[in-house]
């Protein structure tokens, strides 16, 4: 989802509390529409790790957004608790925003200072332009959408019994709880009919006529953790065991010589050929990379270096 005004700052109306949030409708069961997957984003946790924090503060863009809210009184490390997030297969949905900061005077102040068009709606106002819509649901939950309409979801939370994500979107929610519970950043996602006819000339093929493509992949969920170092765990459900067992092993073919490439060595750079694992059981295809912190600074200054040079010989 495109960073707007309105998703950035709509943190300012959370009022949000620990005992109330336990009470509450999980995030991922509050929001409504056709959606391709769903996941969520531990920003505490992510905040704590200094690795992250650096990653954070290289980016321009991220320290402009993240020095906005600390103007509005928000430090995303201690006041941002859970960004959960649901995605159609064009970028565009709805995020649910935990916090932990009782602060929704300033953004109802921000709201009117900016000129959204604000309405009641059951009870709950939402605040709109022409893109975007926010509405604080309850003291522990803000829902901010982008393209999306936020009425369906607002029906939802309010319904005697809501319709969970396991009733609306069992693939979806099923992936989702295979990723890791531990890590910061959990996805699952399902295939569309959208994304397999764009995804067909996205293919690896062997030099044995194997070939894995994304049309091959119905559903995936994604983990992403940075307790030490980056742990990226992916599972992708393919069509059968053997399209999954034929996908580990094109990839482990190609993959094997790329990083084993003595050139590598030189820069630094043999640990990538023993930094990731890719293997299947039944129809699932699955890849992990784990790099130590030490690994990722490396990486870090190596692009940086590598940008760096780029625009120097542009000028």
């Amino acid at each position: 989802m495109k960073r707007t005004y309105i998703a950035g700052l709509a943190i300012l109306s959370l009022g949000l509390s620990t005992q109330a949030m336990a009470k509450d409708l999980d995030a991922t069961d509050i929001i409504v529409g056709d959606f391709m997957s769903v996941g969520s984003i531990n920003v505490k946790k992510i905040g704590a790790n200094s690795m992250v924090d650096k990653i954070v503060q290289s980016n321009p863009d991220a320290v402009k957004s993240l020095n906005e809210l600390k103007a509005a009184g928000i430090d995303y490390k201690k006041d941002i608790d859970v960004i959960t997030v649901a995605l159609d297969d064009k970028g565009h949905g709805c995020s649910v925003i935990d916090g932990s900061k009782a602060i929704k005077p300033a953004f109802d102040a921000y709201m009117v200072k900016k000129q959204y068009k604000s309405e009641d709606y059951k009870g709950v106002a939402i605040y709109s332009n022409s893109r975007d819509s926010a509405a604080l649901l309850s003291e522990t939950r803000l829902l901010v959408c982008d393209k999306f309409d936020i009425k369906p979801s607002i029906d939802n939370y309010k319904a005697d019994k809501p319709k969970t994500l396991k009733e609306r979107a069992s693939t979806i929610y099923n992936m989702y709880n295979k990723a890791s519970k531990s890590a910061e950043i959990r996805f699952g996602a399902k295939m569309t009919s959208s994304l397999r006819s764009r995804g067909q000339a996205y293919k690896l093929d062997g030099v044995d006529g194997a070939s894995i493509g994304v049309t091959d992949i119905d559903a995936a969920a994604l983990s992403v953790s940075f307790a030490s170092g980056v742990d990226i765990s992916v599972l992708a459900k393919t069509k059968s065991a053997d399209t999954a067992t034929a996908g580990a092993k094109l990839l482990n073919d190609t993959l094997t010589p790329l990083l084993s490439d003595p050139s590598l060595e030189q820069l630094g750079l043999a640990f990538l050929g023993k930094a990731y694992k890719i293997s299947s059981e039944k129809e699932n295809l699955k890849a992990n990379v784990k790099l130590s912190e030490d690994q990722v600074n490396l990486l870090m200054g190596m692009a940086e270096g590598a940008v760096g040079g780029s625009k120097a010989g542009s000028k």
